[in-house]
């Protein structure tokens, strides 16, 4: 029965990282860290690994099966860091959040481009001035964050779906 739960395949396993390229220089750092500490500490019956990589209400979450100070501060860091790189690129420019439906750290370039490919107009909070503005895919802004802010999003949404 032990070897059976030894054996177990953790969520990384079954289902990868979960997302976007643009924050794999958050992650590297991470991996190589646990591949050293493993190397210099072959007794370990379990190795430290990573038991999950994800995006969770626009920012990295990384989880590993066990680890040192230095490794939780480590990606306590990066878990911070990620809010300010796009997800999707990389890049540290222009960075906000999309708030339609589902959050995703991304810079204006990647959200514009997203919102061309939909075809419809969706909200994107800017960290450099932390407006929120109502992008639409012929590339106008419209800032309104006073109006997200005075938002009842239950009145809103009522019987449409266009605010998200």
């Amino acid at each position: 029965m032990e070897n059976e739960i030894k054996n177990l395949p953790t969520p990384m396993q079954l289902s990868g990282i979960e997302c976007g390229n643009g924050w794999l220089e958050l992650i590297i750092p991470i991996a190589e860290y646990i591949e050293r500490y493993n190397k210099e500490n072959p007794e370990n019956e379990y190795p430290m690994c990573f038991s999950q990589i994800k995006e969770k209400w626009g920012g990295l979450r990384v989880s590993v099966n066990y680890g040192t100070k230095e490794l939780f501060d480590m990606i306590s860091n990066y878990e911070s860091e990620s809010y300010n790189i796009c997800e999707t690129c990389g890049s540290k420019e222009d960075v906000g959040e999309k708030y339609n439906g589902w959050y995703k750290t991304m810079c204006h370039e990647c959200f514009l481009k997203m919102v061309k490919e939909r075809g419809y107009p969706m909200t994107f909070r800017r960290n450099s001035d932390n407006k929120t503005y109502l992008i639409h895919p012929d590339g106008k802004e419209e800032d309104i964050t006073d109006q997200w802010k005075n938002l009842n999003y239950g009145e809103a949404c009522e019987g449409t779906n266009t605010i998200g």
